[in-house]
């Protein structure tokens, strides 16, 4: 019973670490972007090469 518990808790904070850092890595990139000027990022508007961006 003390595994299954530890394997699930082991699970959770896996998954809480990645979740955290990812937040973290974006946060840095917002920020960097902004120190840059950037106020607007663009996302691409087709999937082919060459497309255009919204």
């Amino acid at each position: 019973m003390g595994s299954v518990v530890t394997i699930l808790l082991g699970g959770l904070a896996w998954l809480g670490l990645w979740t955290g850092l990812y937040g973290v890595i974006r946060a840095r990139r917002e920020r960097r972007l902004r120190r840059c000027g950037v106020t607007v990022t663009a996302t691409r508007a087709t999937m082919s090469r060459g497309g255009g961006y919204v």
